[in-house]
């Protein structure tokens, strides 16, 4: 099945599913499937293995954007499976990346409220 054909029918499904439910999710799985259909030169969907996974993953140097596409690639071939478009699962073949802590600050609550004084 060409790649193309395939995240369309997987996108429809997962929006029926309820798992999809906004135009932003579909972009973003549609951006992660785009990326993995170039670097694997648009070949067919069973002719993708881990090399094609571990490539597309390495197009997000951040960690986290890595865990995120890991998981719509995964979620893509165990859809392909249960589709019988293919026998295996080659992200499941490939280490997910590790989550990077985000560094967040907030202020305490005495700050909070000096700012509020302040304006």
């Amino acid at each position: 099945m060409k790649l193309d054909r395939a995240i369309d029918l997987f996108i429809a499904d997962w929006r029926s599913y309820g798992r999809i439910n906004s135009p932003h999710t579909e972009s973003a799985y549609r951006r992660k499937l785009e990326v993995l259909g170039e670097v694997s030169n648009r070949r067919p969907v069973e002719k993708l293995g881990k090399a094609d996974v571990k490539e597309a993953l390495r197009s997000w140097p951040n960690p986290n954007s890595a865990l995120q596409a890991h998981s719509v690639y995964t979620a893509f071939f165990d859809w392909c499976l249960e589709e019988d478009v293919r026998k295996t699962n080659p992200a499941r073949m490939v280490h997910r990346p590790k989550k990077k802590q985000a560094i967040i600050t907030r202020l305490t609550r005495a700050e909070t409220q000096q700012l509020l004084e302040w304006s």
